[in-house]
């Protein structure tokens, strides 16, 4: 979940981006793991779903190089 007022926009880079709306301070957290918004995916698991559903988290999904430990909350 952002934690920072932002907008989905065009982006010169890549077609479509995240801007802040307010300045970010430096080690200011942007962005927190939200369970209830937020979804982990096993990147082997990506593998398995159809080709347009894998283009689009190739695309826009961020993959964390250091695997995450999550408990859902129920």
């Amino acid at each position: 979940m952002m934690l920072v007022r932002c907008r989905i926009g065009p982006s010169p880079l890549d077609g479509l981006g995240v801007r802040a709306e307010e300045p970010i301070a430096a080690a200011q957290p942007a962005w927190r793991l939200n369970p209830e918004l937020d979804r982990l995916i096993v990147p082997a698991a990506i593998s398995t779903l159809p080709g347009a559903q894998q283009e689009f988290l190739n695309r826009y999904a961020y993959l964390n190089p250091r695997p995450m430990r999550f408990q859902p909350q129920g």
